[in-house]
């Protein structure tokens, strides 16, 4: 009888270390996909957001040139105005 129940008991615990270990395989495979999931995502946002800026950054300095270039041309203009015709 001793024997009967030990072996039960040992096949009882076999059992639940398989559903532990299975339950743990199953966690450390969704954990890695969800960070590399995770990862993808913010890496291809980071980049592109990166990538608009320096577009932005680019357009903005283009403005400035020009804006500046313009500013000048004016004041030039205007300074050598003698009033014969206007600017």
């Amino acid at each position: 009888m001793d024997l009967k129940n030990q072996r039960l008991k040992n096949e009882g615990n076999d059992r639940l270390k398989l559903e532990w270990n299975l339950q743990r395989t199953l966690a450390k495979v969704n954990y890695q996909i969800y960070t590399d999931a995770i990862k993808e995502n913010l890496i291809t946002q980071s980049k592109r957001l990166i990538q608009l800026n320096k577009v932005a950054i680019t357009q903005m300095k283009s403005l400035l040139e020009s804006s500046t270039i313009k500013s000048n041309e004016l004041l030039t203009k205007c300074i050598n105005y003698k009033g014969e015709g206007g600017l």
